[in-house]
C-alpha cells in the first residue's frame, strides 16, 4: 500500500481544505501519527510509505497542503516488495526545493537518521522553507515532540 488517505483515519471520504502530508514506512509510528491527528480533529491526511509515490501525488497536494512530515530512510511495509526502491526522503526534500514560487507550509523532519536529517534540513531552509524538527527519539516522540510541532504549525495557520 503505497498511501493512506482519511480512509484511515475516519472511514470518509470526506477531506478538509488543508491535507497534512507524510512520509513513513513505519507501521508503528503510522499508528502514533493517526492516533495524535484523530485527536487534534484532523482527516484529511495522506501517508505515503514510498517517496515515489509521494512525488507522483505531490504537484497535485502541494498547492493546498498545511504541513509535510519527512522521514528519510525507508523500508517496505509488511507484505511489500523487498525489491521495490522507495527512494527517500531526501528525494523530497530536493523536489520540495526545486519548486518555483515560494514555499507553501512548513516541512517536519522526523527522521533518525542524523545525517541526512541535517542534509534535508539544509536544501530546504536554502530553498526558503520553514523547517521544523521532531526526531524519532525515544519512546514518545510522536505523542511529545511532533505533536508540539504540529500544533504550532496549526495555530500559525
Amino acid at each position: 500500500m503505497s498511501w493512506l488517505t482519511s480512509k484511515l483515519l475516519n472511514g470518509s471520504g470526506s477531506s478538509s481544505p488543508m491535507p497534512i502530508l507524510i512520509l513513513e514506512d513505519s507501521a508503528h509510528r503510522i499508528a502514533g501519527f493517526s492516533a495524535v491527528l484523530v485527536a487534534l480533529g484532523r482527516s484529511d491526511v495522506h501517508v505515503y510509505g514510498s517517496a515515489r509515490h509521494m512525488l507522483r501525488d505531490l504537484p497535485g497536494l502541494l498547492p493546498s497542503a498545511e504541513v509535510i512530515s519527512l522521514d528519510h530512510d525507508l523500508y517496505p511495509l509488511s507484505g511489500g516488495d523487498p525489491d521495490e526502491d522507495l527512494g527517500d526522503g531526501f528525494m523530497v526534500a530536493r523536489w520540495l526545493a526545486e519548486q518555483s514560487g515560494p514555499p507553501r507550509c512548513p516541512v517536519i523532519l522526523h527522521t533518525s537518521n542524523g545525517d541526512m536529517c541535517k542534509r534535508m534540513q539544509g536544501v530546504l531552509e536554502h530553498a526558503g522553507w520553514d523547517v521544523r524538527l521532531a526526531g524519532a527519539v525515544g519512546e514518545h516522540w510522536i505523542e511529545k515532540d511532533w505533536l508540539v510541532e504540529v500544533e504550532r504549525v496549526l495555530r500559525s495557520s
